[in-house]
């Protein structure tokens, strides 16, 4: 598949790849020791990743394809979305971001507990601020 298995620094450590039969990451290795893994669900997204022993993600999608949620050790992002499936918040320790569309569908605010920022488009719809 033309997957890189393995890259040899100039001090000689040797980080590896190792790829599932569809070429997707699967791993890493230090000196033949695994720093980080990789799961996959049937359609290929990304579902776990691991670093070490202690670092720990978790993802997961809603039936669009469209991530729900993801779990990090003990803190958890969650996603929302609208009928048009467009991200409308994210909801997070640090509180929820929340984000605006105009009627054709382009973002024009970004709004968290502690900043605000909003996007005007020109005629040509060129982003104007």
């Amino acid at each position: 598949m033309g997957n890189r298995t393995e890259t040899i620094r100039p001090d000689g450590q040797r980080i590896g790849y190792l790829h599932y039969g569809s070429g997707h990451l699967h791993g890493i290795t230090l000196n033949r020791n695994e720093i980080a893994a990789f799961e996959r669900d049937k359609l290929h997204r990304e579902t776990e990743r691991t670093f070490g022993k202690h670092i720990r993600q978790e993802t997961q999608y809603d039936p669009m394809g469209r991530i729900l949620q993801q779990i990090h050790n003990r803190s958890r992002r969650e996603y929302g979305y609208d009928a048009a499936g467009q991200l409308t918040h994210i909801q997070s320790r640090g509180g929820q971001t929340q984000y605006r569309y105009d009627p054709i569908g382009r973002l024009i605010a970004a709004v968290t507990p502690d900043f605000s920022e909003t996007f005007a488009f020109d005629p040509p719809a060129t982003v104007s601020t």
